[in-house]
């Protein structure tokens, strides 16, 4: 097992002004450029999600006193997570031991709670971690699969690196050999983009 290396969320983007009940909805394309059209809470990327939608979360739900204009509050989800993730919010005693939501806008300590295996299956560190885990379903099949998908690519990104690394320098310098590394390469960044590298 090893540590997310995963990159927290940047916010870059001037908000919107928003009011009423829906205003939130005018900072639709303001979150997906903060969130790289990316899914906040399992890392999917909108091109790669087999036409799930992606949808506005409010990440401390309205409904446990979160803000509905609040461009801080608001986060940029899969309707996975999202409807996985719903209006949970711990209480006040379950935070008391450490039971709470990851917030990848406001930490980067998500290596002491979280660890992705081998296999791609994420495990909780902490009760922070395991609660996160549970709460959004992050080990969902679809997930899972993606997490090894990408393992599967890197590791043969990674054998055929080794080989080009053993060949001659007349081969290095034709043509056809910096083709094969540019796909490689592409092949490798592909892969690290489909979702959040988790270890």
């Amino acid at each position: 097992m090893s540590s997310i290396l995963s990159a927290r969320i940047i916010r870059r983007q001037i908000p919107p002004e928003m009011a009423g009940p829906r205003g939130y909805e005018r900072a639709k394309d303001g979150l997906r450029a903060d969130f790289t059209y990316r899914c906040a809470y399992c890392g999917v990327r909108e091109e790669d999600n087999g036409g799930e939608n992606f949808e506005i979360d409010h990440f401390c739900p309205v409904s446990r006193g979160g803000a509905v204009n609040d461009y801080a509050n608001l986060y940029w989800s899969c309707s996975g997570c999202n409807a996985f993730k719903s209006n949970k919010w711990p209480n006040e005693e379950m935070e008391l031991i450490g039971v709470r939501l990851l917030d990848p806008c406001r930490e980067w300590e998500f290596p002491q709670h979280l660890l992705e295996d081998e296999s791609g299956i994420l495990q909780g560190r902490t009760k922070a971690g395991r609660y996160h885990i549970d709460c959004l379903r992050l080990n969902r099949r679809s997930r899972v699969d993606k997490r090894q998908d990408r393992n599967e690519l890197m590791a043969l990104h990674d054998q055929a690196q080794s080989f080009i690394n053993e060949m001659s320098d007349e081969i290095k310098d034709t043509e056809e050999f910096q083709l094969l590394v540019r796909v490689l390469d592409g092949l490798r960044d592909r892969a690290r983009m489909t979702i959040t590298i988790m270890r």
